[in-house]
């Protein structure tokens, strides 16, 4: 199989993903990152991962509520608002975006370190985990303006 043929079929079934998840306005880069102009809303869908690679989100990117998410791999590098509360199963935020106004973890039951958060951020949300964090635990991973523990 030549590979134009095989990045075709990958270009394929990253739309049909993407068409099935209800996901608007996206660009498939060469890369096969997807860049979305607008929000990405994947709450409730019951993912155990995200079998694709957002680039950036222009609005929010939510996957709240999907319990058995194991993992953030696939999660945008830039977006405005991130949500993944209430992944249960969720034990690390590597793979988080880089860049985010606002970042939501509460109620993440089995999170236990805030590794791999934004750099920076205006409100950061992280209570109801796994452990109770705090201010401090939170400014060690992240200029966070304002923190919710």
């Amino acid at each position: 199989m030549n590979k134009l043929f095989e990045h075709l079929n990958k270009i394929k079934e990253i739309e049909k993903w993407l068409d099935s998840m209800g996901v608007e306005n996206y660009t498939i880069n060469n890369d096969l990152t997807v860049d979305v102009n607008g929000d990405v809303k994947l709450y409730d869908k019951n993912l155990v991962e995200i079998p694709i690679q957002f680039g950036v989100v222009t609005g929010y990117f939510g996957i709240g509520g999907n319990i058995n998410l194991k993992s953030l791999v696939g999660s945008p590098s830039k977006c405005k608002r991130f949500y993944c509360h209430e992944c249960t199963s969720l034990k690390s935020l590597e793979f988080a975006p880089e860049k985010c106004e606002n970042f939501s973890c509460f109620g993440c039951k089995s999170l236990n370190v805030l590794v791999g958060s934004p750099e920076k951020c205006q409100c950061f949300y992280c209570y109801n985990c796994g452990t109770k964090f705090t201010k401090e635990d939170v400014l060690a991973v992240c200029k966070a303006v304002e923190i919710f523990i």
